[in-house]
């Protein structure tokens, strides 16, 4: 479905200022539009999303993890038993996490 998003400041990674007001049309994964909100239209169709009291990061990946816990909420991550394991064996832990992620 395409996608409207109304941002009320956009930081577009050009090393510009951040600009304010800003519509982005978002059509089969791919930018088609980035204007002023005041001289752009949504055309029918598109779900909007209304960031208009947030700033825009087009681009942003949030890349951490913690590889001592497996992320299995079966695992019992981040209790008691991960400081219960030798150094060796928790190092062991987290590579095989890393190979996972």
């Amino acid at each position: 479905m395409p996608l409207a998003i109304r941002a009320g400041s956009l930081i577009d990674g050009t090393s510009q200022p951040p600009r304010r007001n800003v519509l982005i049309l978002i059509e089969q994964n791919r930018f088609t539009v980035v204007a002023p909100e005041a001289e752009a239209t949504i055309p029918s169709g598109f779900e909007v999303v209304d960031a208009s009291r947030y700033t825009v990061l087009p681009g942003l990946i949030d890349c951490h993890l913690h590889l001592v816990g497996s992320g299995d909420p079966r695992d019992g991550a981040f209790g008691v038993a991960e400081f219960a394991r030798s150094i060796p064996a928790t190092t062991l832990a987290c590579y095989k996490n890393a190979l996972r992620d």
